[in-house]
């Protein structure tokens, strides 16, 4: 039985392979890319092509005597897409993600002897659930995962485990996000983790697609070279847009039956905000945080990314409406570009293989520059749609969940990372060579912002209040809320330090 598995195994990581061998030998241009990026922005991505020893972990030999590894994970009503589905597989059934997966899951339940159950949870009760199992020393879940959203409280209420005190995990080895934990470690301590287990936070990265067949009616510059060139800036993008929307129904407004040159939502402001540079919290030179947001350049951000998200002529906001389009869910949000309705479209990786079955062709690129001066493309991992790994105070056994964890991410980073990069998002997402070329890009450089995720004291909120009122200022706003953000901060800090 192990062999057979142990078999198919490595006639997955053989098609895997050979699909990324094919990828790069492309006839697309090869033109090339920089996507050189400070290490600890760089997310988790498929190994590298030309690694010829493959790492391992340094885990003991263990028996689990068939224990059930119990994961939480939030969900959410109405996004039945972005359900869990790298945590557990029951069969094998062809699809790529799912086969990894459940391959992944095998070899390592056969070394250890342990199965895992998956209970996927309101996100709003498993809040409750966390806090009240570790309340009461109930070792209710190994690990959980709830929306950042909801994390920051139960960061700095004790809540979790700090990762660097779970023994058999090396926090150092390619298989945990080296730009997740140095965002989120605060005082040495780190309650909130990425790996190659899931690829969640890879589905939460940030990027544009647009509609190839309307850019070639308006006989456009090709946004391709644009990126390559260092030129695919806000101002650039805009342009290019601002000559495409059109009042197709000749109703005097623009709706639904529109074409718009930019189909986007309030998540705009954070995405385009953290691409273009901008922070809310940074680091000091021993590592301490401190109010970032309140300097020239990022309220000169803030300015641009209001001018775009302001200009209801241009720019559809699927959370607002506007004239005579009302707010539409996520499912006619995509509607709209899938049909045709729009040049570009706001995204997050997940919609990359939504899309699959649209009938025009489009093609991917980063989050826009700030201006030709800024080095990087940056790639913001969104919070909405993503929830972190953390193991709750009350686990009974932490060695064993370290040793499960480890030889989990070490699995996937050979397994699941490559069926999911190469061939779900590259291969199968992608329509070109290009498109392919831009994923390279957009994952190069991906940024966690502390200071976005746990908007403290509500200083986010005043971005994106801005960002989609033309009659508000981000300095006054600033200036509003900077005694209550630095505060709130500074208390978030001050807990984590006095925990133990």
């Amino acid at each position: 039985m192990k062999r057979t598995h142990q078999n198919k195994i490595a006639l997955l990581m053989g098609c895997l392979l050979a699909v990324s061998a094919l990828a790069s030998c492309g006839g697309g241009d090869t033109t090339s890319v920089d996507t050189s990026a400070d290490t600890a922005s760089v997310g988790t991505t498929a190994p590298a092509e030309t690694e010829t020893t493959r790492l391992t972990a340094d885990l003991p030999e263990a028996d689990y005597e068939g224990y059930v590894f119990r994961v939480g994970h939030w969900e959410h009503p109405g996004w039945e897409s972005r359900a869990c589905h790298d945590i557990y597989a029951e069969a094998e059934n062809g699809d790529t993600i799912n086969d990894a997966v459940y391959m992944r899951n095998i070899a390592v339940f056969d070394r250890f002897n342990f199965s895992i159950s998956l209970e996927n949870v309101p996100f709003d009760e498993l809040v409750t659930r966390v806090k009240n199992a570790v309340a009461a020393g109930d070792d209710a879940y190994d690990i959980a995962y709830l929306r950042l959203y909801e994390q920051k409280n139960l960061v700095a209420g004790g809540y979790f485990v700090d990762f660097n005190d779970i023994p058999n995990i090396d926090l150092s080895k390619p298989w945990w996000d080296a730009g997740c934990i140095e965002s989120l470690t605060v005082d040495g301590k780190l309650y909130l983790a990425a790996s190659s287990i899931n690829y969640s936070d890879e589905n939460a990265t940030a990027g544009i697609l647009f509609n190839k067949q309307i850019a070639a009616d308006y006989d456009m510059e090709d946004p391709y070279q644009l990126v390559r060139d260092g030129k695919w800036t806000m101002d650039k993008m805009k342009e290019m847009y601002t000559g495409v929307s059109k009042d197709v129904n000749g109703d005097g407004k623009m709706g639904g039956e529109d074409l718009w040159g930019f189909l986007g939502g309030t998540d705009v402001a954070a995405c385009f905000y953290i691409g273009a540079g901008g922070t809310v919290v940074s680091r000091d030179q021993n590592g301490g945080l401190y109010d970032s947001l309140g300097n020239d350049r990022n309220f000169a951000i803030v300015e641009k990314v209001q001018s775009i998200m302001t200009d209801e002529d241009n720019f559809y906001n699927h959370h607002l409406g506007t004239q005579a389009l009302e707010k539409t869910d996520d499912n006619q949000y995509r509607d709209l570009f899938s049909d045709g309705h729009g040049l570009f479209f706001w995204t997050r990786m997940d919609e990359v293989t939504t899309l699959r079955g649209m009938e025009t062709d489009f093609g991917i690129l980063p989050t826009p520059k700030y201006d030709e001066a800024q080095e990087n493309y940056i790639s913001f991992v969104s919070q909405h749609i993503m929830g972190l790994m953390s193991v709750p105070a009350a686990a009974s056994n932490l060695e064993r969940t370290g040793t499960i964890l480890e030889a989990l991410a070490a699995e996937s980073y050979y397994t699941l990372t490559p069926a999911y990069y190469e061939v779900a998002l590259k291969t199968k997402g992608s329509r070109d060579d290009a498109s392919a070329e831009m994923l390279d890009t957009i994952f190069a450089n991906r940024v966690y912002d502390l200071g976005e995720y746990f908007n403290f004291g509500s200083i986010f909120d005043s971005i994106n209040t801005v960002c989609q009122n033309k009659s508000k200022g981000i300095a006054s706003e600033y200036e509003k809320k900077a005694s209550a953000f630095t505060k709130a901060l500074n208390k978030w800090v001050e807990e984590i330090e006095g925990l133990e």
